[in-house]
């Protein structure tokens, strides 16, 4: 018999899962950065790129159990990339092309208001020249917080009969607050949002994953290879903030537009039990 959990139980299981994978994440980095350390000598590797390195490490080690642990407690579905919908390619293009829009609009403005960082940002460009980092931040990172996030929060708050709007805000704001600083939280609370209407457009993570990767791809980018924007960034701080809140605002009204031409299917469901499996087709 298929063991059922009940929602409210699976929301905190989860949420302490997460935590502690954080937590373990940088246990196994210093236990990389002793090893790493102990077969180079200390000369080979900037103890800045050692860092940056071993944290990867660690979190793709965490991240890797994370999933096995949800997956063999049924948290989540377990065919999470099965398709819940058909394919419609127009409508994904549309909606993805809006989520980016935004993303990029949005990251811009931000990123011209200043806000700190702790730091991030120097560990994010140390990260992404190490392979472990790039696979982290492009693939296992986007995953588990699709799953986490919206597979497992999302669905779950939907179990307890929640409206399908607070549900999103409520994941956002969780989804925010781990990105920790000021600079991360305030743009993944409005992409968090966006990234759980893309979830409930299909009800499953194939759009939202496919979003997330192609965000975090493009900011990788974009710090690898600063040309990209620097044409942007050299036309002054007003014309940039206005620019790019002009983006980001088209965005979204372009987003909203793709929901009201073809309301997610999933919404209906949402909010109510989900239905017992009877396709005994």
């Amino acid at each position: 018999m298929k063991r059922t959990f009940s929602p409210w139980t699976v929301i905190v299981t989860l949420l302490v899962l997460f935590i502690i994978a954080q937590l373990f994440g940088d246990l196994f980095a210093q236990a990389f950065n002793l090893l790493t350390a102990s077969f180079s000598d200390h000369t080979a590797i900037a103890d800045s790129e050692l860092s940056a390195e071993s944290q990867a490490l660690g979190l793709l080690v965490t991240y890797i159990f994370l999933v096995v642990i949800l997956w063999a407690l049924d948290y989540v579905n377990r065919r999470f990339l099965r398709p819940q919908s058909p394919i419609l390619p127009p409508l994904w293009a549309a909606a993805l092309m809006a989520f980016m829009l935004t993303a990029i609009g949005f990251g811009l403005f931000v990123d011209k208001l200043e806000l700190s960082d702790n730091g991030a940002l120097e560990m994010l460009q140390a990260m992404i020249e190490t392979t472990p980092g790039l696979l982290l931040i492009c693939f296992f990172g986007p995953l588990v917080e699709e799953l986490v996030f919206r597979e497992g929060l999302l669905r779950q708050l939907g179990r307890t009969g929640m409206h399908h709007f607070p549900a999103a805000i409520i994941t956002a704001f969780l989804f925010a607050v781990v990105h920790i600083d000021l600079a991360q939280l305030v743009p993944a609370l409005l992409l968090g949002v966006l990234l759980a209407y893309l979830y409930y457009m299909t009800g499953d993570i194939r759009l939202s994953l496919l979003a997330h990767v192609i965000n975090n791809t493009c900011s990788v980018l974009l710090i690898k290879f600063p040309a990209l924007s620097a044409w942007f960034e050299n036309l002054g701080k007003g014309t940039v903030i206005t620019a790019s809140l002009s983006i980001a605002i088209a965005g979204i009204l372009a987003f909203y537009a793709v929901c009201r031409i073809r309301r997610p299917r999933f919404i209906a469901s949402f909010g109510a039990a989900e239905p017992q499996n009877t396709s005994a087709r």
